[in-house]
Protein backbone atom coordinates (compact mmCIF):
# COMPACT_ATOMS: atom_id res chain seq x y z
CA UNK A 1 0.00 0.00 0.00
CA UNK A 2 2.82 2.35 0.91
CA UNK A 3 4.72 1.70 -2.34
CA UNK A 4 1.59 2.12 -4.42
CA UNK A 5 0.69 5.42 -2.75
CA UNK A 6 4.25 6.75 -3.08
CA UNK A 7 4.30 5.92 -6.79
CA UNK A 8 0.85 7.40 -7.48
CA UNK A 9 1.21 10.44 -5.20
CA UNK A 10 4.88 11.48 -5.34
CA UNK A 11 4.23 14.99 -3.99
CA UNK A 12 2.36 13.82 -0.89
CA UNK A 13 4.17 13.39 2.42
CA UNK A 14 3.64 9.68 3.22
CA UNK A 15 5.29 7.77 6.06
CA UNK A 16 5.43 4.05 6.74
CA UNK A 17 5.44 2.45 10.19
CA UNK A 18 5.52 -1.27 10.89
CA UNK A 19 6.90 -3.66 13.47
CA UNK A 20 9.59 -5.07 11.19
CA UNK A 21 11.63 -1.85 11.30
CA UNK A 22 14.78 -2.11 13.39
CA UNK A 23 14.53 -0.10 16.61
CA UNK A 24 16.55 2.86 15.25
CA UNK A 25 14.32 3.25 12.17
CA UNK A 26 11.11 2.74 14.13
CA UNK A 27 12.17 5.28 16.76
CA UNK A 28 13.03 7.73 13.98
CA UNK A 29 9.59 7.42 12.37
CA UNK A 30 7.81 7.59 15.73
CA UNK A 31 9.81 10.70 16.65
CA UNK A 32 8.77 12.39 13.41
CA UNK A 33 5.15 11.45 14.06
CA UNK A 34 5.08 12.73 17.63
CA UNK A 35 7.51 15.66 17.59
CA UNK A 36 7.25 17.12 14.12
CA UNK A 37 4.51 17.87 11.64
CA UNK A 38 2.40 14.81 10.90
CA UNK A 39 2.66 13.46 7.37
CA UNK A 40 -0.41 13.79 5.17
CA UNK A 41 -0.67 9.98 5.08
CA UNK A 42 0.54 7.32 7.49
CA UNK A 43 0.54 3.70 6.34
CA UNK A 44 0.92 1.51 9.41
CA UNK A 45 0.45 -2.01 10.65
CA UNK A 46 -1.03 -2.93 14.04
CA UNK A 47 1.94 -1.19 15.64
CA UNK A 48 -0.10 2.03 15.42
CA UNK A 49 -2.56 0.62 17.96
CA UNK A 50 -0.25 1.01 20.95
CA UNK A 51 1.42 4.02 22.57
CA UNK A 52 1.48 6.36 19.59
CA UNK A 53 0.04 9.81 20.28
CA UNK A 54 -1.03 10.96 16.81
CA UNK A 55 -4.19 12.68 15.60
CA UNK A 56 -5.27 12.21 11.98
CA UNK A 57 -8.38 13.56 10.24
CA UNK A 58 -9.53 10.33 8.60
CA UNK A 59 -8.77 6.64 8.93
CA UNK A 60 -8.81 3.73 6.49
CA UNK A 61 -8.52 0.40 8.28
CA UNK A 62 -8.32 -3.23 7.32
CA UNK A 63 -10.84 -5.36 9.18
CA UNK A 64 -9.86 -6.40 12.69
CA UNK A 65 -11.62 -7.40 15.91
CA UNK A 66 -13.40 -4.51 17.59
CA UNK A 67 -10.77 -4.05 20.33
CA UNK A 68 -8.03 -3.53 17.74
CA UNK A 69 -10.25 -1.21 15.70
CA UNK A 70 -11.02 0.86 18.78
CA UNK A 71 -7.29 1.35 19.34
CA UNK A 72 -6.84 2.42 15.70
CA UNK A 73 -9.83 4.75 15.91
CA UNK A 74 -8.08 6.43 18.82
CA UNK A 75 -5.53 7.77 16.32
CA UNK A 76 -8.20 9.70 14.42
CA UNK A 77 -9.58 12.92 15.93
CA UNK A 78 -7.81 11.82 19.09
CA UNK A 79 -8.64 14.90 21.12
CA UNK A 80 -12.18 15.44 19.79
CA UNK A 81 -11.34 18.98 18.70
CA UNK A 82 -12.41 18.45 15.10
CA UNK A 83 -15.73 17.65 13.52
CA UNK A 84 -16.80 14.02 13.48
CA UNK A 85 -14.00 12.05 11.86
CA UNK A 86 -14.61 9.68 9.01
CA UNK A 87 -13.34 6.13 9.43
CA UNK A 88 -13.59 3.58 6.65
CA UNK A 89 -13.22 -0.09 7.54
CA UNK A 90 -12.66 -2.37 4.58
CA UNK A 91 -14.70 -5.55 4.14
CA UNK A 92 -11.60 -7.54 3.23
CA UNK A 93 -8.00 -7.33 4.26
CA UNK A 94 -5.23 -6.29 1.91
CA UNK A 95 -2.71 -8.34 3.86
CA UNK A 96 -2.29 -11.86 2.50
CA UNK A 97 -1.96 -13.30 6.03
CA UNK A 98 -5.00 -13.81 8.24
CA UNK A 99 -3.83 -11.90 11.29
CA UNK A 100 -6.95 -12.21 13.41
CA UNK A 101 -8.81 -15.26 12.24
CA UNK A 102 -7.58 -18.70 11.35
CA UNK A 103 -10.36 -19.25 8.84
CA UNK A 104 -9.29 -20.00 5.30
CA UNK A 105 -9.17 -17.19 2.77
CA UNK A 106 -11.45 -14.21 3.33
CA UNK A 107 -14.48 -16.20 4.43
CA UNK A 108 -14.75 -16.28 8.21
CA UNK A 109 -16.92 -18.57 10.28
CA UNK A 110 -19.65 -16.94 12.32
CA UNK A 111 -17.76 -17.48 15.61
CA UNK A 112 -14.69 -15.61 14.40
CA UNK A 113 -14.24 -12.29 16.27
CA UNK A 114 -13.42 -10.62 12.98
CA UNK A 115 -16.67 -11.85 11.43
CA UNK A 116 -18.65 -10.81 14.51
CA UNK A 117 -17.04 -7.37 14.45
CA UNK A 118 -17.85 -6.79 10.78
CA UNK A 119 -21.41 -8.01 11.30
CA UNK A 120 -21.95 -5.65 14.24
CA UNK A 121 -20.36 -2.69 12.44
CA UNK A 122 -22.63 -3.17 9.43
CA UNK A 123 -25.60 -2.46 11.70
CA UNK A 124 -24.27 1.04 12.46
CA UNK A 125 -25.86 3.73 10.33
CA UNK A 126 -24.59 6.91 12.01
CA UNK A 127 -21.56 8.17 13.87
CA UNK A 128 -20.36 6.01 16.73
CA UNK A 129 -20.05 7.32 20.26
CA UNK A 130 -17.63 5.89 22.80
CA UNK A 131 -20.57 4.31 24.62
CA UNK A 132 -21.67 2.58 21.41
CA UNK A 133 -18.13 1.29 20.87
CA UNK A 134 -18.15 -0.18 24.37
CA UNK A 135 -21.52 -1.80 23.65
CA UNK A 136 -20.11 -3.26 20.41
CA UNK A 137 -17.15 -4.71 22.27
CA UNK A 138 -19.50 -6.15 24.91
CA UNK A 139 -21.66 -7.73 22.19
CA UNK A 140 -18.63 -9.29 20.50
CA UNK A 141 -16.72 -10.43 23.60
CA UNK A 142 -19.63 -10.80 26.03
CA UNK A 143 -19.63 -14.60 25.91
CA UNK A 144 -15.93 -14.82 26.68
CA UNK A 145 -13.48 -17.07 24.91
CA UNK A 146 -14.46 -20.44 23.49
CA UNK A 147 -12.78 -23.24 21.58
CA UNK A 148 -9.37 -22.40 20.09
CA UNK A 149 -9.50 -18.84 21.49
CA UNK A 150 -10.01 -20.20 25.00
CA UNK A 151 -7.14 -22.65 24.53
CA UNK A 152 -4.80 -19.87 23.38
CA UNK A 153 -5.92 -17.58 26.21
CA UNK A 154 -5.32 -20.31 28.80
CA UNK A 155 -1.89 -21.07 27.33
CA UNK A 156 -1.00 -17.38 27.50
CA UNK A 157 -2.32 -16.70 31.00
CA UNK A 158 -0.67 -19.87 32.34
CA UNK A 159 2.67 -19.25 30.64
CA UNK A 160 5.52 -19.86 33.12
CA UNK A 161 6.82 -16.30 32.66
CA UNK A 162 3.47 -14.92 33.85
CA UNK A 163 2.79 -17.50 36.52
CA UNK A 164 6.23 -16.95 38.07
CA UNK A 165 6.40 -13.25 37.18
CA UNK A 166 7.53 -11.95 40.57
CA UNK A 167 10.53 -14.28 40.58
Amino acid sequence: VYSLLKSKLPDIDIKLLHSQFNSRDRNNVESILTNEKLPQVLVATQVVEVSLDVDFDIGFFEPAPIDALIQRMGRVNRYGKKNVAQIIIFDEQVNKYNLYCECSGHSHNSDCRLSLTLKELQKIKNSLTEKELINLADNIYGDGYKGEEKKKFDEGINHPDLVDFEN
